[in-house]
């Protein structure tokens, strides 16, 4: 009897290892809902990160990473974004939420951007923008939309799309955005971020996009041509990608991971000062910072407002 119960609980142990490293299966049901609220860090201070090396079962160790900022995203119905968007999106998405204007044509100053997706049983498709630009709202719908994932997802899977909007600006021109964007699930495996360790599939999307604006005044558009890569980590019951890493030839590298909530009260790592305060506290329209740097640290202070948004 002793033998029988060695044996069954090393076969429990090996049975445990290999269900820990399986490759796992990503579905439509892995993805946020209407209501969903999820809170996410973002860092572009990323420089030594490998984020291109991939394979199946890869360990993938991003524990290291420091946020910059951090927000709280929610997922809404077609029905609660502004209604000036409702009559272009209703028929196709099913989903907003707000979007991070640092994605969206460089250059152009934007306040507020919605992205509109319809998250299906066999796929997850990006539909467009609405921006508010000068309190302006534009809606920016694709005629054929941008393919971001086909379900189920496996390794090795491939799959592309090829997404245009055009959309007049009365009495200015127009404004343009093609996108030609090739995916592959190139590896599986443990991924560990300041958030945790998951098993997950990795996709990699390779964008090359023209952003245009046409100015009928002149006769003459302005194009801003992109090519950058997404690498994403997706995960069982997450409803976002655990981390995106954005590797983009105007905007630099930049990445976003789900997070739980941060101190943000000063942007300084331990091991550069020593000796911190902040008082009063809490304070009305002054306060006070004190810190010892060691003397061959440059030391950066980050003030951020209770949204998680950096203002200075």
């Amino acid at each position: 009897m002793k033998i029988f119960n060695k044996i069954f609980f090393f076969a429990a142990l090996l049975f445990s290892a290999i269900l820990t490293s399986a490759q796992i299966t990503v579905t439509s049901t892995d993805f946020a809902s209407a209501n969903d609220t999820v809170r996410t860090s973002l860092s572009a201070n990323v420089q030594g990160f490998d984020f291109a090396t991939t394979g199946t079962n890869h360990v993938w160790n991003y524990q290291s990473l420091v946020f910059d900022s951090q927000r709280l995203d929610t997922f809404f119905t077609i029905k609660q974004v502004p209604p000036v968007f409702l009559l272009t999106f209703f028929s196709v998405a099913n989903l907003a939420t707000k979007a991070g204007v640092q994605q969206f044509l460089p250059g152009v100053e934007i306040t507020n951007v919605w992205q509109f997706v319809n998250k299906g049983l066999t796929n997850y498709r990006d539909w467009g923008y609405g921006l508010i630009v000068a309190d302006i709202p534009l809606p920016l719908r694709f005629t054929t939309p941008d393919l971001l994932y086909n379900f189920p997802l496996n390794y090795n899977q491939t799959y592309s799309s090829n997404a245009f909007l055009e959309y007049p600006l009365p009495g200015v021109g127009h404004i343009s955005i093609a996108r030609n964007r090739q995916n592959h699930v190139d590896g599986w495996g443990s991924l560990t971020t300041p958030y945790g360790t998951f098993q997950t599939l990795r996709v990699k999307s390779k964008v090359i996009e023209k952003d245009s604006i046409y100015i009928d005044s002149i006769g003459q558009g302005i194009s801003i041509n992109r090519s950058f890569i997404e690498y994403k980590w997706l995960a069982k019951n997450q409803k976002i990608p655990l981390l995106v890493a954005t590797v983009d030839s105007i905007l630099g590298t930049f990445v976003v991971y789900k997070d739980s909530l941060r101190s943000q009260t000063v942007g300084i790592p331990g091991n550069y000062v020593s000796g911190q305060s902040v008082y009063p506290q809490p304070f009305n329209e002054s306060f006070y910072y004190h810190f010892c740097a060691k003397p061959d640290k440059a030391v950066k202070i980050c003030l951020y407002n209770a949204e998680g948004r950096m203002i200075y």
